[in-house]
């Protein structure tokens, strides 16, 4: 049981480093009390964060390319 407990707050700490780091790269704040989420409302934040910046990349490279 330790050592699921340990693994599973391996995984969250992954996680929210991850979280983190998208947040970071799109100038943004990360919402306040992520770190109390559990691990699969985590995966879904982070799928969510991904999306936007997959999002903000194609929306910078059109205008961009309007630009020229």
């Amino acid at each position: 049981a330790k050592d699921r407990k340990l693994a599973e707050r391996r995984q969250k700490d992954e996680l929210v480093g991850r979280i983190l780091a998208h947040y970071q790269a799109l100038g943004q704040e990360a919402p306040i009390g992520l770190a109390s989420s559990d691990v699969p409302a985590l995966k879904r934040h982070l799928d969510h964060v991904k999306g936007q910046g997959a999002r903000a990349s194609r929306a910078a490279a059109v205008g961009a390319a309007a630009a020229i």
